[in-house]
């Protein structure tokens, strides 16, 4: 979080935190699928509503 150059906001940041949390838990392929399916499923809601 504090390399060079760096800049956070306060959503940026705890995104990062928390995928950095998932990953030393182990649970970081749940987490990650788990928002591809989302983001996925908010693409082909917005196609079927164009």
């Amino acid at each position: 979080m504090k390399r060079s150059g760096m800049r956070w906001g306060h959503e940026g940041g705890q995104a990062i935190l928390t995928l950095r949390s998932r990953q030393q838990s182990g649970e970081f392929d749940v987490t990650w699928d788990r928002l591809h399916r989302d983001r996925v499923g908010r693409v082909e809601m917005l196609r079927e509503a164009a």
